[in-house]
């Protein structure tokens, strides 16, 4: 029996890494990741240092999504069923980066676990656990409208789809002060594998503060996030702290201009993730500021949640389709001890 991990981003990998470590040697553990689109470089470069952190001795890279198209279905299908015909029977514990990628739940169909952990991917594990796994839902596409793009999609699936694997129990492994549901095992953790070389480190008087693609993702519009950022900077000037800010690697580069021309705000890009940079810096700034990133629930657990700042963006700048599950982050995290600043539109 072997432990496998499927994961597609640096957060997914380091969460990876974390379990691993906390189910030590008892079974042999394989990863597989796939790195995402060519152009997205800066994404594969924190990826491929959060795989490297782990001291992985079995990974393999997934090339089907070097494909787009048929020819993408086509490359997948074939890979999971090279999967289903090594691994089936014999995988203990299937650890899943992405609820929302249908790729990794047809994997779990083709391999068959005995049980399945998701791992945390930003912010997003309270919105499945609140609306998806709490409901029974564990496949959150599955059941959608049938066009023919869909039903040709289940005809060319058909032979891995396991309906008895798809609608299993699935598990939580998570940095979240979450509660299971009956049934449902849930392993917490605390980067304890990630924080267990940190040495003293110096303070320095700054903020990090982490931006997200928030624009970029259609959450609000780039001006209402310049004015929401303007506000924030004007909040840490009165404080006589400097702000640093620290890039999504998805972040455009016509945003990054705007603040650093416009507001004088340096910006850092740490060249990894924050949790890994963190783990080996001898210098952290006196506190980690950002909107809902869930970098802040992460890196509480580096120095506790007084030293994070979460900024609440008005309901009246965010897109309808958001503003329930952002209005969840911002809940748990003044249930968490991390602080919550009203920014006024």
């Amino acid at each position: 029996m072997i432990d496998l991990y499927v994961v597609e981003s640096p957060l997914q990998a380091l969460s990876a890494a974390e379990a691993k470590a906390v189910n030590g040697d008892e079974v042999g553990s394989v990863i597989f990741i796939k790195p995402g689109s060519p152009s997205r470089r800066t994404h594969y470069s924190h990826l491929e240092q959060a795989v490297s952190f782990g001291k992985w001795e079995n990974f393999a890279w997934l090339s089907f999504s070097n494909y787009s198209g048929l020819k993408y279905h086509l490359s997948l299908i074939v890979s999971l069923l090279k999967m289903k015909r090594r691994y089936r029977g014999k995988v203990r514990n299937l650890y899943l980066g992405e609820f929302r990628s249908d790729w990794m739940l047809y994997l779990r169909c083709a391999v068959d676990p005995a049980e399945t952990y998701l791992l945390d991917d930003g912010a997003a594990t309270l919105s499945v656990q609140n609306n998806f796994l709490s409901r029974l839902i564990f496949w959150p596409t599955y059941n959608s409208p049938l066009g023919i793009r869909e039903l040709v999609k289940k005809f060319l699936y058909a032979p891995v789809y396991n309906r008895r694997v798809a609608e299993k129990m699935i598990h939580l492994f998570t940095a979240f002060d979450l509660q299971p549901m009956p049934g449902q095992i849930l392993k917490r953790h605390s980067f304890e594998f990630a924080r267990r070389n940190i040495k003293e480190s110096k303070v320095v008087n700054e903020v990090y503060y982490f931006g997200a693609k928030y624009s970029e993702a259609g959450i609000m519009t780039l001006y209402d996030e310049m004015n929401f950022l303007e506000k924030i900077f004007d909040y840490y000037e009165g404080a006589n702290l400097q702000v640093v800010y620290v890039p999504h690697r998805d972040d455009s580069c016509f945003k990054l201009k705007i603040i650093s021309e416009r507001f004088g705000v340096s910006i850092k890009r740490l060249g990894c993730a924050a949790e890994l940079y963190f783990s080996i810096s001898d210098y952290r700034p006196s506190r980690i500021s950002a909107a809902y990133s869930s970098v802040l629930n992460n890196l509480r657990h580096f120095w506790g949640g007084e030293a994070c700042d979460s900024f609440v963006i008005p309901e009246s700048m965010l897109n309808d389709d958001y503003k329930h599950a952002i209005r969840d982050v911002y809940s748990y995290y003044q249930s968490v001890g991390i602080n919550l600043i009203q920014v006024e539109k």
